[in-house]
């Protein structure tokens, strides 16, 4: 094929791609999107021909680089969870407000916005923490009278959560400042990897969450049967 027609083939080829990502793009939004897919791809090349290459852990056993590349996706998420964290703090502490912790603004959160009526169970598992934790933040939620229980109709052992009165006005108090903190927490990102990140995440999280859920009594063992 003589290489203009290949040339033009693979453009049409890239503008099919873009209009599924952005059916109402214009050209300059395109000329971005394919530049940054063009770097994409150098990028990962870059690494795949890396892949050769070793680094030594503490064991001065050879670890590949995409294995190492790993380890540093884990400590990053991890950094931008603290990060997180520590802007929710000062802003709880500057508001005077009457959620203690993170975690405690993150449930009642949960509550709130949820449509459905939420069991203690429920809200733990949405929060992805384990049973004994998720109870102490309930536990201290109920006691500065954020949110209230309810027995289940159907069954007496289940108790439902929900916000009282002086939860929302708590919560509505800080909202603005936490969604500005949302905006702070994606830096100095474009809208457009903004998207990406989200949608990475979220697959990263569709991924792991039915783990949490259902299998994370299994052991380790088992679970690493999953990335086969």
């Amino acid at each position: 094929m003589n290489k203009d027609y290949q040339l033009l083939h693979e453009l049409i080829d890239q503008v099919g791609d873009f209009q599924k990502y952005s059916p109402h793009g214009e050209m300059k939004d395109f000329a971005v999107w394919l530049g940054k897919k063009v770097i994409a791809k150098e990028d990962f090349e870059i690494a795949s021909d890396s892949l050769t290459n070793v680094v030594n852990n503490d064991d001065d056993k050879a670890v590949p680089f995409q294995r190492q590349e790993n380890y540093s996706i884990l400590a990053l998420v991890t950094y931008l969870y603290r990060y997180a964290r520590l802007y929710a703090k000062k802003a709880l502490e500057e508001h005077q407000s009457a959620f203690v912790t993170y975690d405690e603004l993150v449930y009642l959160i949960t509550l709130y916005f949820d449509p459905r009526q939420m069991s203690k169970t429920q809200v733990i598992e949405a929060n992805i923490h384990e049973k004994p934790t998720g109870m102490e933040i309930i536990k201290r939620l109920l006691k500065n009278n954020l949110i209230e229980q309810s027995d289940s109709k159907e069954d007496k052992r289940v108790k439902y959560l929900k916000v009282t009165p002086r939860g929302e006005a708590e919560l509505m108090r800080i909202l603005g400042t936490m969604r500005s903190i949302t905006q702070l927490v994606s830096g100095n990102l474009t809208q457009q990897e903004n998207q990406q990140l989200f949608q990475l995440l979220r697959k990263l999280h569709e991924f792991h969450n039915p783990i949490f859920l259902d299998e994370k009594e299994q052991p380790l063992e088992e679970i690493l049967k999953k990335l086969v």
